[in-house]
């Protein structure tokens, strides 16, 4: 989301709202220059086999040469692999 200076304050609390209630339904959640400037990252939910949440994959990009819409072009790339995962866990794999 963005998250840079010329948000106002009184946005705040809703755009993290949004972006909880969007990481909460697609199991993704991304950071575009919320941290430092020069990076961003896209995170994924990874699951037990009883769907409890054991870990994340994460993906950590420099913003020089990221937008944040390729960041989210990633989304469902890193959804996958973190499914993946997930079902070696289930599976007893890993």
């Amino acid at each position: 989301g963005d998250w840079s200076s010329d948000v106002c304050s009184s946005d705040l609390p809703a755009l993290l709202r949004n972006e909880i209630l969007e990481a909460r339904t697609t199991g993704v959640a991304y950071n575009y220059k919320e941290h430092r400037e020069e990076w961003c990252g896209i995170s994924a939910v990874i699951r037990d086999r009883a769907g409890r949440v054991i870990a994340f994959l994460n993906v950590t990009l420099p913003t020089f040469n990221h937008t944040e819409a390729k960041l989210r072009s990633f989304g469902p790339i890193i959804s996958s692999a973190a499914a993946e995962i997930s079902t070696l866990f289930a599976r007893g794999v890993i």
